[in-house]
């Protein structure tokens, strides 16, 4: 295509992986986001249980946004505003 560059579709990262891709280790993060090394370990083994302020804190962190995408039992998909 005509010299544009494209964006891949997203893909399933850890958010490890997004730090270490950084080449972040976890006391770098950890200062970034103002809290310990330890807070940060278990932040990267449960994810799922961390509130969703502190997920958006550690995308910013790394220069990242965060976008939800919902899909209706109809199978019609959409993007929530944050």
């Amino acid at each position: 295509l005509g010299g544009g560059s494209q964006t891949a579709p997203p893909g399933e990262l850890t958010l490890k992986q997004l730090r270490t891709r950084h080449k972040l280790s976890q006391q770098e993060f950890a200062q970034r986001l103002h809290i310990s090394q330890a807070a940060v370990s278990e932040l990267e083994k449960n994810l799922s249980r961390s509130k969703l302020s502190t997920l958006l804190k550690a995308l910013k962190a790394l220069g990242a946004k965060l976008e939800i995408f919902a899909v209706l039992p109809s199978k019609q998909a959409f993007k929530l505003k944050l």
